[in-house]
């Protein structure tokens, strides 16, 4: 769930930057979200 709200609070932020800087911080977003989709992946490979 750490991820999730790590992405959630990254994405609260953008709303303070100006347009320029909220498009290069929602491709930063969507790769750290993209990361750590693939990172919880693993970990559930590991589980089952």
């Amino acid at each position: 769930m750490e991820y999730v709200y790590g992405g959630f609070y990254a994405f609260d932020d953008i709303q303070h930057l100006t347009p320029d800087e909220q498009e290069v911080a929602k491709v930063e977003l969507r790769h750290y979200l993209q990361n750590a989709v693939s990172e919880l992946e693993r970990h559930l490979a590991l589980t089952i």
